[in-house]
């Protein structure tokens, strides 16, 4: 006998149960829950799995993290890496970058107190509070996020960075910058083109919505010299192909790991 599915949930509703489920899944994919809990996130896996392949080279890494906020990320770089980093924390906010430099003192950690976009000049940053992690370029809406605390910050373009520090390589860009990540990317892509960033953390949540770009525009501009990743728990889920489904605004990241050549 046939048993219609409404009998089997019972008493909880219909449209609550599969709620429930579709939560429960995006939590699975790592999406939304652990962002920022860096002993949750897969971040830290990600550190690991890019320092066992890289820690037998004579060179030291050199890793960027923009938007490096108070440095909890640069913290776990630190631990995974120690001096085989050559750590550049980019941070704009005053009140962040004050608590960065203090809790960050490491001689192979420099610190940056500017941000990165598409044209060098001066921008407001609009945060819910001072020194906030979520703090951004655009100023975001929605009712339960307001960001009504801003302070003018300045801002630099990547690739004049690039050319005026002389970096040849670089092993991993991380960004988390609240929706200005893909602006960022757009002013190196000849350096992606010439294969000199081998891998690329960067984060998709709401700020990509305010600011107006998708999922399929990162995935364009990378999928021809990356794999794009989505980093779970504990690994990384290959994204083979672009699909709708990609278009989720709720806090993910994501990692582009260069393809062999």
């Amino acid at each position: 006998m046939k048993t219609d599915l409404r009998e089997m949930i019972g008493k909880i509703e219909y449209q609550e149960f599969f709620q429930q489920l579709y939560e429960i899944a995006l939590k699975g994919m790592n999406v939304g829950s652990t962002a920022g809990r860096y002993d949750q996130s897969g971040e830290k896996y990600v550190l690991e799995y890019i320092y066992n392949i890289v820690k037998n080279r004579p060179a030291t890494s050199v890793i960027l993290d923009v938007g490096a906020n108070v440095g909890a990320y640069a913290k776990q770089v630190l631990n995974v890496f120690g001096e085989k980093a050559q750590l550049h924390c980019f941070e704009p906010s005053k009140t962040a970058f004050a608590a960065l430099s203090e809790s960050l003192k490491a001689g192979n950690v420099h610190h940056h107190n500017y941000g990165f976009g598409s044209s060098g000049d001066c921008r407001e940053l609009f945060t819910n509070h001072w020194g906030s992690g979520q703090a951004s370029l655009f100023k975001r809406t929605n009712t339960t996020d307001l960001l009504n605390f801003r302070e003018v910050i300045e801002i630099k373009r990547l690739d004049d960075w690039i050319v005026e520090n002389k970096i040849d390589r670089i092993t991993l860009l991380k960004m988390d910058i609240e929706g200005g990540e893909l602006n960022v990317l757009k002013t190196i892509e000849s350096v992606l083109s010439q294969s000199r960033i081998e891998y690329i953390q960067f984060e998709f949540s709401i700020g990509n919505m305010y600011a107006r770009n998708y999922f399929s525009d990162f995935f364009q501009l990378l999928s021809p010299s990356y794999k794009i990743h989505r980093i779970v728990q504990n690994g990384l889920w290959e994204i083979s192909e672009y699909n709708d489904s990609c278009e989720l605004f709720v806090a993910a990241n994501y990692l582009a790991v260069l393809k062999p050549r």
